[in-house]
Order: structure tokens, then C-alpha cells, then sequence
């Protein structure tokens, strides 16, 4: 451990402009990604998700977990890094049975990382992301350093880095592949030490251990140590343990977006061969600005660019544009003023991303069409996708490849609309593509039953028909023919031809219009004529005979005569009826 005298050369100056500047409310809209080695001490990686990702944290439901691809984290060789503000690890230990920060020492990994961690870097010494006792406290530690981390992206587009204890069985070795991941070399202090709290040095720990007004304080909040930064390292001593003399145990470094600088690009995405317009502000008056791009993964390198920035400050340069072998390939553009030495970052990709068809490219307006959409850099880095069929609320895609996407329509009304792909989506580098007038809702046949009606019914008789459908639409029944009827009520209007009944079903939101019919053929009603008994004396005249008519209408004008069987001995005779 250094002595004191040399930790007092080594504190730089108090500077005001490093509290946390940006709150949680801000943060709301950007991501956090923590790192979390699959199987090993998976304690800080959840507890850091939790704290930094619930209700009260910085980034609600906006962290992710990053290693290998596995067990729902990002793979840190492949995924787009772009999204992140914050990148932070938790803290892990190197021994004979684990290696957890090997994936961090790889090239390919450390690499990637060390393109895009050139903002705010804290390293402390202490473990906030273990244990239940003083949770509330270590939870406010940990929201602290993250959204102080995270501050300058949002401006600058530089993305910060939180590192907790490293406590490797090799001293030697801890903290050793922060260097790998960024521009500050951390070392650790061989010294044993346990704190209960720690001594704020700069403006910068004041914030970070800022309590609602208190200074944070708990049992065991730091222990072992950091050496204090060299001079030229561009890194302050935050804090040290204890109230006086005690080991270093927060370093951090501002990095370099702290000022007004900014670069931007006029797309987030180039198809070959379309020129990159750059742009930015805030640089200091006639300065050369060198603009390097790096590319991800790294296929070629390119030459750096210049622009000078004009008398308000602003640069332009449109000198570059993507090749066709530059496709799937992300660009990190970094902006560095040669007299001021703000640096700046903004990312734009070469994915030529597009979408040329949906099959099947129609489907019913109640939704649940399975559809494949084809197109073009639908790459795993631009996930997670999500399509929108016309103006409604967009649904997941899954990737299948990099030219294939599957979907599930949601319901949506009748016609013809255009499909808009979005990758990255709910992200600030999200993009969306159009394909217009790409699918067809159109209504299905309804379901319908018509019942009740018999297949023939006497003259002036009744019968009472039933129907259904799985639409909306009401039934209008109507008649033809033999029959009329009132609602779905009918009655026989003739002995003879045939009743038609006809329910109709108008066309709703989701389903056609329909109409089913039955048909009843008339029968004639029975009709008869019954002579009454009559009797006489013998010798005597004939009374009146008469009858009775049965089922003739008074319009039909039916009449009957009557007479009997000639004779006039006793016995009995035969009256018979004659209509006319």
C-alpha cells in the first residue's frame, strides 16, 4: 500500500461537473448491460439485474445479461453493443475452480469492448452486489455508480463501465483485464482492510455515496484496496476507507465526454454505397477533428477522416460511404478534437436492411395468420424485431436467419396494409424498414346454422324457423313463394308451389356477409262434406236434407245439395252431397 504522502500526490483536483448528472427518470430510455458469467457465482449478476432494472432503479426493465449466448444472456463476441450506456461487472474472483473473467480477456471480446467503453469508468472496491443485510444502502451504491457511469451517453454517445472488487486468489492479477477492456490500468492493494465507511475525496465519490442527503454508510461497504492512480493515467482517488489514512477503494475516470462535443450521422443504417453524412457540435473553434471508424466485427480497416470545426463549433465531412462487402457490419464512428481532446461517438450500420415479402400475403382480420417474412440483414445483432401491420401495435418476430423472419398477424380490420419491420426495436438505435401495401386482411365466412323449417306444411299452417352464426350480425329472415312470414315466424299462403324461407346475415368487421334458405312444400288442406241423418213416416214427405261443409273458405263459394236414394218402403237410404 502506497503511504500516504504519495496518495496526496496523487489526488487530483475536486472537479464539480462529476456528480451523477443524469437521474433515473432520464435513464429511463437507455440500457444497462451487467456481466454475467453462466454458472459461476451468479449471486451479483441477479442481484445487479434487480437493483438496477426494478421500479426504483435507473434502467427499469432495460438490463440485460451479457457472456456467452447462453441462459438468456447476449453473446458478447457477436451482439450490437450499441444499446448499452453502462456496462458493469460485478464482483467475481479468479481461483482454481473458476475463471469467471476469462471471456473478458479473449481478443475478440476485450476488443469490442474497449471500441465502445470511452466513457465514465468507477472501480470500486467492495461488494454491494452480495448479500441481504443493508440491501436498501448497497442498492443505492450500485443505482449510483451505474447511472454516474452512464451519463455521458446520452450526450456524447460514449458508454460507461462500473467494475466491483475483483478479488482473484492472484493478487497480482486482479483487476488486470480492466486494461484489456479500456484505457484505464487498475492495480490492486496487496493490504487487508475492511470498511464500515469510507472518506469521500472528490465531488465525483460525494455523488456516488450520496444517501438522500446522507453519506452512505453499512457494515463491511468496502475492503482491500486500489492503488491510487498515476499522474498520467487520467484517473482520480475517489475514496478511501475509514475516516482518515485508510487504502483507496474508489478510482474513476471522466473520460472524455464531459464536454458539449457531439458527432451524428444522418441514418442509423447505409445500404452500400450510400454516402455517411457526419455531423456534430460543441468542438472547440478551428480544431482538426480526426474521425476513425472501427468496424464490428472487423472486416477492414478504413483511413481517418478530418474535419475542422467552423466558427460555431460545427464539423462535416461526407467523404465515406460503405462497401458491399460492408454489409452486416456495424461502424463505431470515433470523434477525437486534436486540440481539445473531447471525444465523441456515434454508431451506424451497413446492413442494407430491407423487406421484400410476406407469404402467405393475405390472412383473416380476426389475426393468428402464421407468416414468414424474407428480406434482407436481418441479423442477430439487430434483434430483437418486431413487425406492425398497418397503423396497429407491432408484434414479435422471431429471426430465423439473416434473410427470415416468422410472425403471428394480430387481428386488424379489413384491407390492404402496409408492414413495417423494426429492428432493434424499442431500443435508441431501433430502425424500421416498410414494405408497402406488403399483406391483405379480408373477412372469412361465418359459421351458420338454418333449422325449423318442415319439408311440407299444410295450407294456412305455421312453423317457427332457428338460426346462428359466430358473427355479430343479426338475422333478417324474409319469404317467398307459398309463405309469409314475421320474423322468424311463417305461414302457409297457398295449398300449392313451395315456401322459400331466407335468413340473411349482413357482413361485420371479421366476417362476410352469408344467407341460407329452406324450403317447404305447400300441401292443400282437407275438405269434406258430411249430409245429416234425417228420417220420415212412411207415406209421409221427405224433410229438408242438409249437411255440414268442413275446411272450405267462404271465398271459395262452395255449396253443397243433397238428395237420397229413390224408394219408399221401410228401410233405410243413402243422402248424398253434390258440390258445386
Amino acid at each position: 500500500m502506497n503511504p500516504n504522502g504519495c496518495l496526496a500526490r496523487c489526488l487530483r483536483a475536486l472537479v464539480t461537473v462529476c456528480g451523477l448528472g443524469l437521474g433515473p427518470s432520464v435513464l429511463s430510455a437507455q440500457k444497462a448491460l451487467v456481466y454475467c458469467p453462466v454458472g459461476i457465482d451468479p449471486t451479483g449478476c441477479t442481484t445487479l439485474v434487480q437493483a438496477l432494472g426494478d421500479s426504483g432503479g435507473p434502467f427499469p426493465q432495460r438490463v440485460d445479461m451479457g457472456y456467452d449466448g447462453t441462459a438468456g444472456t447476449i453473446d458478447l463476441t457477436s451482439a450490437d453493443l450499441s444499446p448499452y450506456a453502462v456496462f458493469i461487472v460485478p464482483a467475481l474472483a479468479d481461483n482454481a475452480d473458476a475463471k469467471p473473467y476469462d471471456l473478458l480477456r479473449t481478443a475478440t471480446v476485450a476488443n469490442r469492448l474497449r471500441t465502445v467503453l470511452l466513457g465514465r469508468i468507477a472501480v470500486w472496491s467492495g461488494t454491494p452486489d452480495q448479500g441481504s443485510l443493508s440491501r436498501a444502502q448497497k442498492n443505492t451504491l450500485v443505482r449510483n455508480l451505474a447511472a454516474w457511469g452512464a451519463a455521458n451517453y446520452a450526450t456524447s454517445g460514449l458508454r460507461g463501465l462500473v467494475v466491483l472488487q475483483d478479488y482473484s486468489d492472484s493478487v497480482a492479477q486482479r483487476y488486470a483485464w480492466v486494461a484489456a477492456i479500456s484505457r484505464l490500468g487498475v492495480t490492486a492493494d496487496s493490504a487487508p482492510g475492511i470498511y464500515s465507511e469510507v472518506q469521500a475525496l472528490t465531488a465525483t465519490a460525494t455523488g456516488l455515496l450520496n444517501n438522500g442527503g446522507q453519506q452512505l454508510a453499512y457494515a463491511n461497504m468496502a475492503s482491500f484496496g486500489i492503488e491510487p492512480p498515476g499522474d498520467s493515467s487520467g484517473a482520480t482517488a475517489d475514496a478511501r476507507g475509514g475516516t482518515s489514512g485508510g487504502q483507496v477503494v474508489l478510482v474513476s475516470s471522466l473520460g472524455y465526454g464531459n464536454g458539449a462535443a457531439t458527432v451524428k450521422t444522418d441514418r442509423a443504417d447505409y445500404a452500400p454505397g450510400q454516402v455517411v453524412t457526419i455531423t456534430g457540435s460543441g468542438w472547440q473553434v478551428g480544431e482538426v477533428v480526426s474521425l476513425v471508424l472501427h468496424e464490428d466485427p472487423p472486416i477492414d480497416t478504413h483511413p481517418t477522416l478530418t474535419a475542422t470545426a467552423d466558427a460555431s463549433g460545427h464539423i462535416f465531412n461526407n467523404t465515406f460511404a460503405p462497401d458491399a462487402h460492408d454489409v452486416d457490419v456495424r461502424f463505431y464512428l470515433t470523434a477525437t478534437g486534436q486540440t481539445s481532446a473531447s471525444v465523441a461517438q456515434a454508431t451506424f450500420t451497413d446492413d442494407n436492411f430491407a423487406v421484400s415479402s410476406v407469404s402467405p400475403a393475405s390472412g383473416r382480420t380476426l389475426g393468428g395468420t402464421p407468416v414468414t417474412i424474407t428480406g434482407t440483414s436481418f441479423t442477430s445483432g439487430r434483434q430483437p424485431f418486431t413487425v406492425a401491420f398497418g397503423v396497429g401495435a407491432p408484434v414479435s418476430a422471431a429471426r430465423v436467419d439473416n434473410q427470415t423472419l416468422t410472425a403471428t398477424t394480430p387481428a386488424h380490420t379489413a384491407g390492404i396494409v402496409d408492414v413495417i419491420v423494426t429492428g432493434n426495436a424499442n431500443q435508441g438505435n431501433a430502425a424500421s424498414v416498410t414494405l408497402t401495401n406488403g399483406f391483405t386482411f379480408t373477412r372469412v365466412n361465418p359459421t351458420v346454422t338454418f333449422t325449423g323449417a318442415p319439408g311440407n306444411a299444410v295450407y294456412q299452417s305455421t312453423f317457427t324457423v332457428a338460426s346462428s352464426t359466430n358473427s355479430s350480425a343479426s338475422p333478417v329472415y324474409t319469404s317467398s313463394g307459398a309463405c309469409s312470414n314475421v320474423g322468424p315466424t311463417y305461414t302457409m299462403t297457398s295449398g300449392t308451389a313451395t315456401c322459400t324461407a331466407t335468413v340473411t346475415w349482413s357482413a361485420d368487421a371479421n366476417y362476410n356477409g352469408a344467407q341460407a334458405t329452406q324450403t317447404t312444400a305447400a300441401v292443400k288442406k282437407a275438405a269434406s262434406v258430411t249430409p245429416a241423418a234425417a228420417s220420415k213416416v212412411y207415406g209421409s214427405v221427405d224433410p229438408a236434407l242438409s249437411g255440414a261443409l268442413s275446411g272450405f273458405l267462404v271465398a271459395d263459394g262452395v255449396s253443397a245439395s243433397y238428395s237420397r236414394a229413390a224408394g219408399e218402403t221401410v228401410g233405410s237410404y243413402t243422402i248424398s252431397a253434390a258440390l258445386s
